[in-house]
């Protein structure tokens, strides 16, 4: 395992700089929505999906003032699932990120909103990114809204809540999280493929790899719900509100060997490919470790 921090710590710095610069306070009527918008978003979060999305980035040599902005935008669109998944109607979670979710710490009303505001301005950071082309910023937008979209994460979230309560087999539950939480981490990884405009064949191959990381972060999530539930949530985890987890259908001894051959895929596809993927895989590893 890796778990040194120290050569993507520039990366996590370019991050927070170029999300505190996006998300001025304003001097308006409505300057709450953004001190909230600042509150869900530059707290203790680890910036997975953009850093991975830097990562990639820099597997494919593309600049990093290119990967900056879609990278913003694709941490804004998952921090407004998080405000929204917290909610009283949603899991109810009192907790994100070691702090009061965001409908605690501000009124629900304007929780709801900032999410609204962060999903939508995701899409005008990448419109008003001054150093791409039209075509770049057309093919970016469009995969971000079919992976946030009901084809994607909300179309995951739905069928997660269909089915709550329902007997389910693994092949379904992985289906719901490929597309509730695997769709951002694959969009994380192909939106440097995008900015690259990689051939064809390389955009198929990061994308079965993309998948294959999503796939490894909901498992190692699940452990962490049974092994650190008080810490993420502040109260039980999802097995003792008996929704089915990798951890219902592995354990979290079966769960973790699943993690640990997903990584071991992860790794062989990466080398294989014409890059050199060391950081990426650094960063995956890194992310990964925390189940462990």
């Amino acid at each position: 395992m890796y778990t040194e921090q120290v050569t993507w710590l520039p990366l996590i710095e370019e991050i927070n700089t170029a999300l505190d610069s996006y998300l001025q306070v304003k001097e308006a009527e409505h300057a709450q929505l953004y001190e909230a918008a600042r509150y869900a978003v530059l707290g203790a979060g680890k910036k997975i999906r953009p850093l991975l999305c830097l990562a990639a980035a820099e597997m494919l040599g593309v600049p990093l003032d290119q990967a900056l902005p879609p990278a913003v935008a694709l941490e804004f669109v998952h921090c407004y699932s998080l405000i929204h998944d917290d909610l009283p109607a949603m899991d109810n979670d009192d907790y994100r990120r070691g702090r009061l979710t965001l409908h605690r710490a501000f009124p629900e009303g304007l929780a709801i909103l900032t999410g609204d505001y962060l999903l939508t301005y995701a899409f005008q950071v990448i419109a008003e990114a001054s150093n791409l082309d039209p075509r770049t910023k057309v093919r970016l937008v469009q995969l971000l809204a079919q992976s946030a979209g009901g084809e994607g994460m909300v179309g995951g979230q739905v069928r997660d809540i269909d089915v709550d309560g329902h007997p389910l087999v693994l092949q379904q539950l992985k289906e719901i999280h490929a597309r509730k939480t695997g769709r951002l981490f694959k969009a994380s990884i192909l939106f440097a493929a995008v900015l690259k405009n990689v051939d064809s064949t390389v955009y198929a191959e990061l994308e079965e790899i993309a998948e294959l990381i999503g796939l490894a972060f909901q498992v190692a999530d699940d452990i962490l719900d049974v092994t650190k539930s008080e810490e993420k949530h502040g109260r039980s985890s999802d097995m003792s509100n008996q929704k089915k987890t990798y951890v219902t259908f592995f354990g979290v001894a079966g769960a973790q060997n699943e993690v640990h051959k997903l990584l071991k895929q992860i790794d062989l596809r990466l080398d294989a490919l014409p890059y050199s993927a060391q950081l990426l895989k650094e960063i995956i590893h890194w992310v990964i470790a925390r189940c462990f």
